[in-house]
Parts: C-alpha cells; sequence; structure tokens
C-alpha cells in the first residue's frame, strides 16, 4: 500500500511536483529530468515540509480544484486558470509561499524512486492517488 499524495502542482505523464507523504509525513517532490535521454526519470527529490506550509499546499491545490471544476462546467475559460478571478491573488500568495519553502529546501533533498497511483473508487471512477517509494537515498 501506498503513501497519500497530497497535492500535484505540474503533471507530465506523471506527477512532476508537489506534496505526498513520505514515511508518514508530507515531503515536497519533485521529478528529475534526464538530460541526456531527454525524459523524466521515476527519480524524485523529497524533502519534509513544516505543517504550515503543508496546510498552505493544500489550500493552493483547493484553490485549483474549484477552478477545474468550473471550467469543465463552462464557468469559466482557459484564460482564468489556474484560479478564479476572486481567488487569483490568494492563489498567488500561496504559491509565492510554498515555492519559497521549496527552494529553500532544495539543498537538503534526499532522492528517491517512486511510482504514482489512482486508486479506484470502486465505481470505476478516479479516487485518490497514492505514492510508492523505494531505493535511493532512504
Amino acid at each position: 500500500m501506498g503513501e497519500p499524495v497530497h497535492t500535484v502542482d505540474d503533471y507530465f505523464d506523471q506527477p512532476l511536483r508537489g506534496i505526498a507523504d513520505f514515511d508518514g509525513k508530507p515531503h515536497c517532490y519533485e521529478r528529475e529530468f534526464d538530460e541526456v535521454t531527454d525524459e523524466y526519470t521515476d527519480i524524485y527529490r523529497l524533502a519534509p515540509v513544516s505543517e504550515s506550509v503543508f496546510k498552505l499546499a493544500v489550500e493552493k491545490s483547493q484553490i485549483f480544484d474549484r477552478w477545474l471544476e468550473a471550467f469543465q462546467a463552462g464557468t469559466t475559460t482557459l484564460d482564468t486558470h489556474p484560479a478564479l478571478p476572486p481567488e487569483r491573488s490568494r492563489y498567488e500568495e500561496l504559491q509565492r509561499i510554498v515555492n519559497e519553502h521549496i527552494a529553500e529546501a532544495r539543498p537538503n533533498m534526499f532522492r528517491s524512486r517512486g511510482r504514482f497511483l489512482v486508486i479506484s473508487d470502486g465505481r470505476g471512477l478516479a479516487g485518490r492517488s497514492e505514492v510508492e517509494w523505494f531505493g535511493l537515498d532512504r
């Protein structure tokens, strides 16, 4: 059984960046890119995040989820991406705070292979996401 994925801030075939648990605690993760093969690897750099940063990252993700729901319902357009207009400034503030924390954590990141999974809700619909961490630094 994997660990919960709390946020996905960027995605290309698999999550590239966000917050997920590692050893039962929230960590930021960033997928490594291999310049030689010109592809993303299954290796992620991770660092623990504080409870306050974790809460801010989840709030930012919830703002995006509301935008996505409105976009899929046809009540907003792509030009408002990634937040509905009333939430735009809060989203940008949260993004700045979370990005600053991740930038400060980069020198102390460790590496682990990751396999992200979407767990079905039992009705054939995508449910929650999980990640299995294995190998490398830990």
